[in-house]
Order: C-alpha cells, then sequence, then structure tokens
C-alpha cells in the first residue's frame, strides 16, 4: 500500500516538474517512482505466483505473467509520445500532463485492486 502511494507521489511530482520545467525536480520523481515501484508493485507476478498456484502450475503462470508484463509494456511504449504530444497541447508547453493521466490509472486500478483482493 506504501508503494502504490508513494508511487502515486512521484508521478504527480514528476508531472509538476515537468510542466513548470524544474530539471531537479522531475529527476526526484523519476527516482522516487522507480524506488516505490521496485519496493512494492514490480516484483509482484514474480512474488505471488508461486505463492498461490500450485507447484506444477508455477512455471506456466509465471510464462504467462511475463507474457503479459512485457506486452503490456510494449503497447505503452508504443502510445507513450503519441499521447504525451496530445495531451501537452498544441504549443507543446504542458509536457508532464501525461503523467497525472498514468496517476489517476494508478489510483483508479490500485482502489480495485485493494478493494477486491
Amino acid at each position: 500500500m506504501y508503494s502504490v502511494v508513494g508511487s502515486i507521489i512521484a508521478v504527480v511530482l514528476l508531472a509538476i516538474a515537468l510542466n513548470y520545467k524544474m530539471n531537479a525536480t522531475s529527476a526526484v520523481g523519476t527516482l522516487l517512482f522507480v524506488s516505490c515501484f521496485a519496493f512494492g508493485l514490480g516484483p509482484i507476478p514474480f512474488i505471488i505466483i508461486p505463492d498461490v498456484s500450485p507447484l506444477y502450475a508455477v512455471a506456466a503462470l509465471s510464462s504467462i505473467s511475463l507474457s503479459i508484463n512485457w506486452a503490456t509494456n510494449f503497447v505503452i511504449g508504443l502510445t507513450f509520445l503519441p499521447l504525451r504530444n496530445i495531451l501537452a497541447g498544441p504549443d507543446n508547453s504542458w509536457p508532464g500532463n501525461i503523467f497525472y493521466l498514468f496517476a489517476f490509472l494508478l489510483t483508479v486500478s490500485s482502489v480495485a485492486f485493494f478493494r477486491y483482493f
């Protein structure tokens, strides 16, 4: 839970720093997000699957989980720059707005996850 809150705060900090051209603060926001994600949400597919699945299915489920992870990374990488250009405005003066969208999606998915699991 602390990882999710830290990640959301870091993404909002990154958005504000990019919109107001605070380079050092955007670097801090990036490092804070990576560290919060690495200590909490990042290793979940690798830790949870062996705990909740039978031994004979661990390899197959880990493979599926890693495939979904890579496919999601591909989609995010493919859509990041076009979406950033759309959300930055016609004169590209608000480049951090994409991270507000990320913070919203992280908040909604985390609330849904913690509510039902």
